[in-house]
């Protein structure tokens, strides 16, 4: 399958029936943010995969998990939609991650 466009990537990765991870791969910081804004993913990836801090809200979308574990705000929003996602960075040097949460 190929994609060209930016738009046609972010149906086709929305279109699944799971959401609990999703990874991006770019030089383009603006690009990774705007991918990551828009993807349906309890944890966004960019420029690594996989490496998570266990210590932070985690969850999923649609049919990946029950939900959001681990925050205590959480419990007070119990039966809303809540958006809770971790956005991992890779910087340019290797050992350092940084993690957002949007």
């Amino acid at each position: 399958m190929v994609i060209s466009d930016i738009n046609g990537v972010l149906w086709s990765a929305n279109a699944t029936e799971y959401g609990l991870a999703a990874g991006v791969f770019t030089r383009d910081i603006s690009k990774a943010l705007h991918m990551s804004d828009r993807l349906l993913a309890g944890t966004i990836f960019v420029n690594t995969y996989n490496k998570t801090d266990v210590a932070v809200p985690f969850g999923g979308y649609k049919q990946s998990g029950f939900g959001k574990d681990l925050g205590t705000f959480i419990v007070c929003s119990f039966g809303s939609q809540l958006r809770v996602s971790n956005l991992y960075i890779l910087s340019e040097k290797p050992q350092t991650l940084r993690n957002l949460q949007i």
